[in-house]
């Protein structure tokens, strides 16, 4: 029983995910495309996020992807593509590709974009979803 519930909470939560996910990228296809492009720059501090509420020690350069509208000049941080750290320091890192990427942004607010790479991330939300439903079947049936 308590499998159940489990399993029924992650495909719950998992298929609101992958909807907004959805929604978001079919508005997102209605924005105006620009080309920007990835800087290597130096660091711009010490120490960066790790995306789990830790931080580690920043001794690599920073990439960020710059582009412009209207004459403005907007900037997203890039994250590494992969990396290996141990006891806070990064050992080894793949850093993003330095080539021009297409990205939408929206028009009314103009530093916030949609990368090409994020399209069809729902699916992998989806799946999930249906991956859970499944286990919260078996786990009812026996």
């Amino acid at each position: 029983m308590t499998a159940e519930i489990g399993f029924s909470a992650v495909t719950i939560v998992t298929a609101i995910v992958g909807v907004f996910l959805f929604v978001r990228e079919r508005i997102a296809c209605s924005w105006p495309s620009v080309r920007a492009e990835v800087k290597e720059i130096p660091k711009q501090s010490f120490f960066e996020s790790d995306g789990t509420d830790g931080w580690v020690l920043n001794i690599d350069t920073d990439h960020f992807l710059i582009w412009i509208v209207d004459g403005m000049e907007y900037r997203k941080k890039l994250d590494d593509e992969a990396s290996v750290r141990v006891g806070g320091l990064k050992i080894w890192r793949r850093a993003p590709s330095t080539e021009q990427v297409d990205l939408r942004y929206n028009p009314r607010k103009p530093e916030a974009c949609f990368l090409a790479s994020e399209i069809g991330q729902w699916k992998w939300a989806f799946g999930i979803a249906v991956g859970a439903l499944v286990c919260a079947a078996l786990a009812g049936a026996t």
